[in-house]
C-alpha cells in the first residue's frame, strides 16, 4: 500500500493535471488547514478501498485525484462558516452545500470526465438525501459511492470545529449501518474488509 500511495502523492497530482491553478487556489485562499488535512485524509482511505476492490491504476489514478480535490469547492465558503463551533443558519448551510459544485467548476479541464463526477457527487445518498442532484439507486456508481465512504468515514474520526472525533470502531459501525440504504453494497462491503484488516483483532467487534 506504501508503494501505491508513494505512486499518486500529491506532487505528481499536481503536475499531472497541470494543476498550477488548482494549486494556487489552495495557497492564494489560504484553505483552512483542517479542509487540506481532511483532504488527504480522505484520499489515503479511498484509495484504500480502492485497493481493496483491486481497481486498475488507471482508475486508482482517477479515485486518488478525485479524493484530493473533492472540497476544493469550499474556497468559496466563508473561513469563519467552515470553522463555525455551533450550528449552522440555513443560509450558511447552503452555501456549504454548494461546495460539490464549486469544485466542479473548479477543477473542470483540470480532470477528466470520471474524476469531475467523483468529485460532484460526493455527498449523493443511494436513497435521495444526498445532494447536489439528489441522486439516487444505479444512478450513483461505486466510484461515487467509495469516495461518500472515504469522505464519511474521514469526517467522523476527526476532530472538528463543533464536534470532536469519533473512535474508529465507532465510525465503522455507522458507515456499516447507513452502508444499507447510503452506499453502494460491495463499496461497503469492502471498506469493512480493509478496516477489519488494519485494526488489532481486539478492536473489531462484530
Amino acid at each position: 500500500m506504501a508503494e501505491i500511495l508513494t505512486l499518486y502523492k500529491e506532487p505528481a497530482l499536481l503536475t499531472r493535471v497541470h494543476n498550477v491553478r488548482v494549486g494556487r487556489h489552495l495557497e492564494e485562499r489560504k484553505l483552512d488547514d483542517f479542509t487540506l488535512t481532511h483532504s488527504r485524509h480522505v484520499r489515503e482511505i479511498a484509495m484504500h478501498i480502492a485497493t481493496e476492490m483491486k481497481y486498475k491504476p488507471v482508475w486508482l489514478r482517477k479515485i486518488s485525484d478525485a479524493a484530493y480535490l473533492h472540497d476544493l469547492g469550499k474556497v468559496d465558503v466563508p473561513l469563519e462558516i467552515l470553522t463555525k463551533a455551533g450550528g449552522l443558519t440555513q443560509n450558511e448551510g447552503f452555501q456549504i452545500s454548494k461546495h460539490p459544485v464549486n469544485s466542479f467548476r473548479r477543477t473542470s479541464g483540470l480532470v477528466d470526465a470520471d474524476t469531475a463526477i467523483m468529485i460532484l457527487s460526493h455527498h449523493e445518498r443511494k436513497d435521495r438525501t444526498g445532494y447536489p442532484n439528489q441522486l439516487m439507486g444505479d444512478a450513483i456508481t461505486p466510484e461515487m459511492s467509495l469516495m461518500a465512504v472515504a469522505d464519511v468515514y474521514a469526517a467522523l474520526t476527526e476532530d472538528r470545529s463543533y464536534k470532536e472525533a469519533w473512535d474508529d470502531d465507532n465510525a465503522r459501525s455507522y458507515v456499516r449501518n447507513k452502508g444499507r440504504k447510503w452506499f453502494d453494497p460491495e463499496v461497503a462491503t469492502n471498506f469493512d474488509s480493509w478496516w477489519r484488516r488494519v485494526h488489532p483483532p481486539a478492536e473489531v467487534y462484530a
